[in-house]
């Protein structure tokens, strides 16, 4: 009787397809977790910011000044985020910068005089992209009146 003592071909290549359909799925999934934990680096820090705009308002009675334009938090060169970096300090340690680390991914933040239906000044702070396309957190600001328009960004927030 003879003993067998080792795999044929065939064996041996469903062994490396199955492996290799096993890390192919596993790649799929580490990518979305990826994606779906910097979504959540960037909600936290929105809800971190939206506090601590809050907090501003609440001693100063409006919101730091944007200086009629967006500030574009990520990007440092702007003379209107050290005014914002400066203002919210007593709130914030330091403001976040996007966990993707491209510049086509960032927060921003505009405040407004009283306009938009709503009475006195509000500001809208938001992030440009959701990596995770079926996120259940995308919310956009919303202008009564129409006037301003903030489509360029998925998730923006209203601070009234």
């Amino acid at each position: 009787m003879k003993t067998r003592r080792a795999f044929n071909l065939i064996e041996l290549m469903y062994i490396v397809l199955i492996i290799a359909i096993l890390a192919a799925l596993s790649i799929v999934l580490i990518t979305n977790t990826q994606k779906k934990a910097r979504d959540g680096k960037r909600f936290s820090d929105m809800n971190t910011m939206i506090a601590a705009l809050k907090n501003y308002k609440l001693e100063n009675g409006n919101y730091p000044d944007s200086g009629g334009n967006w500030i574009i938090i990520d990007q440092s060169s702007s003379p209107n985020l050290i005014i914002l970096s400066t203002a919210l300090k007593p709130y914030q340690s330091s403001l976040p910068s996007d966990p993707q680390r491209d510049s086509s991914y960032h927060y921003a933040y505009h405040s407004y005089p009283a306009s938009c239906g709503l009475p006195g000044p509000f500001a809208v702070i938001a992030f440009t992209k959701v990596e995770a396309s079926n996120n259940k957190y995308k919310e956009k600001a919303v202008c009564a009146g129409g006037a301003f328009n903030w489509d360029s960004y998925d998730y923006s927030y209203l601070l009234k």
